[in-house]
């Protein structure tokens, strides 16, 4: 079936709906409306969600890595970043409820970076130097070269959006890579994330490879693939 198709029954089905008095939320039907502005496969995610109930997902995400320590002077920006400690979770749970989650990786020795602004701490980056990782949600184990550090879970708060706080990350993990004697970053970006996407590919980062995962009744299977030399396709989602 096609997702022409898919999207025509569901929109009729939100007009009968509608014609009965069961919905009155023009934010609903504008929602489904909106559907053909995304990527096929956003739409496909979408429309197996409401599906199934969130019982069958499919996800996709890419990995990218950086060739050497990245190099950034001085960053304009109000603020200032750095090295994140066990101390500044409750700074750090204020945006997202991950308090438990933060002093564990803190607990394991995971690196944090923090972005601090007006004396309150206004977002974070978190990486490893270990020899794997474990993605939280999924549960994929990532392997982590010897020469790398794999870079994970980076927040900044809305209003300090475009104010120079990934430049600063990168700046700050780049002072950490030379004392840890790693000379590579390796990160993992989401599908429908294309803002992140084009920020790291315009920084440098190259995507290497992408990752299906189907989860079914909470069980995930993964399939591998390389992706290599596709920068302006991944740009485009297409």
């Amino acid at each position: 079936m096609s997702f022409t198709l898919l999207l025509n029954i569901m929109k009729s089905e939100v007009h009968y709906m509608k014609s009965l008095s069961r919905i009155n939320d023009r934010t609903l039907i504008n929602r489904i409306m909106n559907l053909r502005k995304d990527p096929p496969f956003i739409i496909f995610q979408t429309i197996l969600d409401k599906a199934t109930w969130r019982s069958l997902q499919v996800r996709r995400f890419f990995f990218l890595f950086y060739n050497g320590v990245p190099e950034v002077r001085n960053p304009r920006g109000p603020g200032e970043v750095r090295k994140g400690m066990s101390s500044d979770v409750d700074g750090m749970a204020g945006f997202e409820n991950k308090k438990e989650l933060f002093s564990r990786r803190f607990s394991v020795n995971d690196h944090c970076i923090v972005a601090v602004a007006n004396g309150k701490i206004v977002g974070y980056e978190w990486f490893t130097d270990k020899s794997y990782h474990i993605e939280e949600r999924y549960r994929y184990k990532i392997n982590i070269p010897a020469d790398s550090v794999y870079a994970y879970d980076a927040y900044i708060s809305p209003e300090y959006r475009m104010c120079g706080f990934w430049l600063k990350f990168k700046m700050a993990m780049a002072g950490m890579m030379r004392q840890l004697g790693r000379h590579r970053i390796i990160t993992m970006i989401d599908y429908e994330n294309s803002i992140s996407m084009n920020t790291h590919l315009r920084f440098g980062f190259i995507p290497f490879k992408n990752i299906l995962v189907i989860r079914v009744l909470g069980k995930n299977f993964f399939r591998e693939n390389k992706q290599l030399h596709c920068r302006n396709r991944l740009l485009t989602h297409g």
